[in-house]
């Protein structure tokens, strides 16, 4: 009988192709998420030329959106995008997943850690051979976590997953289907699951949006991104320190907040990147000297408070596994771990990312770096 990593490696080794593939033709895509970074996505691929589906749990998103559109200002695809179920050429929203991606040749899964999980398990068992699955933002181990739902639902042949340290773009909502693009693009990095797929993967993605660099597994991608550079702001100069707004006397003005991380939030920031690095080199990855993205001091309120959870759940704890898995002490991430749970009186340890209960439990680093793709350096 199978172990659980077992099985795992013989699902992930049948998807593995001997030689590199050719730059896939997107021209069916299925967008699946809400808010800014799926508008984006969805008109950032049907300004590409793409026709785009949209999926979003929320029906009442698309309604209202769709009598305007969404609008894009700024730098990228400028213009005004229609979206319409019954147009062939306009964003389609579809109210049905299985609808949204069947046939589909890219599938984007962007949003939430919650929000990831869920349609990982509605997808299990949607898929089939030839389709490629993006998460974006992958975090930590997102494609790995994603492997596991298509596996148990068996979907996990032929199926290619893309993971995204980020969305190749930075915008902002500034009204429903409105949005702000910025004219400069964020450092970003995709890897690929099975490996032998990243850059084939990222010369099609390139067609819609600035190039990402390709790093050579999604082990590289997860242990040198930064989702979780947000949650020292959470901590020391956030929502999660303030409940309500400050009350103040008659005529008197709040104090600005600081444009740059403080002292004591650069020291934590350090003291965890000091710690991802020596995971990550464990794991035979060079972690780079800053981490990639920026921290979201600058956000407000349930903004950044989500961003802290899912930069705890979906990264830190994430970290906190891969630490144990290499016997690599994490003793800030975790004291950080348990704070914020105790903050917003959840366990994210239980909640969180976790190799053990993703069928790694039973391995050792180079049999998961063998298993993951065979760039493992």
């Amino acid at each position: 009988m199978l172990s659980d990593f077992e099985a795992v490696v013989a699902a992930l080794s049948t998807a593995t192709s001997e030689h590199p593939a050719p730059a896939p033709t997107w021209g069916e895509i299925a967008v699946l998420g809400s808010g800014a970074q799926a508008w984006a996505y969805a008109a950032g691929f049907h300004g590409g030329g793409a026709r785009v589906r949209w999926w979003v749990s929320r029906g009442e998103e698309a309604a209202r959106i769709g009598a305007s559109g969404i609008s894009v200002r700024g730098g990228g695809p400028v213009g005004n995008y229609r979206v319409d179920p019954d147009a062939d050429h306009a964003i389609r929203p579809i109210p049905w997943i299985d609808q949204a991606v069947a046939g589909a040749d890219l599938v984007v899964v962007v949003g939430s850690l919650t929000h990831q999980r869920a349609v990982g398990m509605r997808l299990a068992g949607l898929l089939s051979e030839g389709q490629t699955v993006a998460i974006s933002p992958g975090r930590t181990f997102g494609a790995l976590e994603m492997a596991w739902w298509l596996r148990t639902g068996g979907s996990h042949q032929g199926v290619t997953l893309i993971e995204l340290q980020s969305c190749p773009f930075s915008v902002s909502a500034v009204g429903t289907g409105q949005l702000r693009w910025s004219e400069s693009a964020p450092a970003a990095a995709l890897a690929a699951y099975p490996a032998d797929r990243g850059e084939p993967a990222r010369r099609s993605l390139a067609a819609f949006f600035p190039p990402m660099d390709l790093l050579p597994t999604v082990l590289h991608t997860s242990l040198t991104e930064s989702s979780w550079s947000v949650v020292p702001a959470g901590i020391l100069d956030g929502p999660m320190t303030r409940e309500t707004p400050e009350e103040l006397l008659p005529g008197a003005a709040p104090l600005p907040r600081p444009p740059v991380p403080s002292p004591e939030m650069e020291s934590l920031l350090e003291a965890l990147r000091e710690e991802r690095a020596a995971v990550a080199a464990r794991w035979g990855v060079r972690a780079p000297q800053a981490p990639i993205g920026a921290t979201a001091s600058g956000s407000e309120g349930e903004v950044l408070r989500a961003a802290v959870l899912d930069g705890t759940a979906g990264s830190l704890v994430a970290l906190c596994s891969a630490a144990a898995l290499a016997a690599v002490p994490v003793p800030v991430t975790g004291s950080v771990v348990t704070l914020v749970s105790a903050m917003c009186g959840r366990d994210l340890r239980s909640e969180g990312r976790r190799l053990e209960s993703l069928g790694w439990a039973d391995a050792d680093l180079d049999a998961v770096r063998r298993a993951v793709g065979r760039a493992g350096r």
